[in-house]
């Protein structure tokens, strides 16, 4: 049986980045939860739709498969693939891990690591 916290990563990664379903972010994440990201880090739900508005906005089809998850108590490590398509059409890749801490079955910290300079050389093609 998959822990319960690789599960809702599993569904974050699902509702927040794949379906892009509405209020997903809030409903994963509550006020006090920290993203820390490549771009710097942001507090609460309305300030990561912010960012993720910002990277669905140069990559409207980005697709998130989690390759691997490892739990501990309230921490799950996850290494992920993202794929989507830049201005031109042309297919981008890119690879990167999250570290998620959970409370109560929410995201109350996160850790993002991937190329964001390469991610940004893809996009502009």
């Amino acid at each position: 049986m998959e822990h319960v916290n690789i599960a809702a990563a599993r569904r974050w990664f699902n509702d927040v980045w794949n379906d892009k379903t509405p209020g997903a972010v809030a409903a994963h994440m509550p006020d006090h939860c920290v993203a820390h990201t490549e771009n710097g880090s942001v507090v609460g739900p309305a300030a990561f739709a912010e960012l993720h508005a910002q990277f669905v906005a140069l990559m409207p089809d980005i697709q998130f498969t989690v390759e691997a998850a490892l739990a501990a108590d309230d921490l799950v490590a996850l290494r992920w693939r993202a794929a989507a398509h830049n201005r031109r059409g042309e297919p981008i890749e890119i690879r990167g891990s999250t570290w998620h801490r959970y409370a109560d079955g929410v995201v109350v910290e996160s850790w993002d690591f991937y190329n964001l300079g390469g991610l940004l050389q893809k996009i502009a093609g």
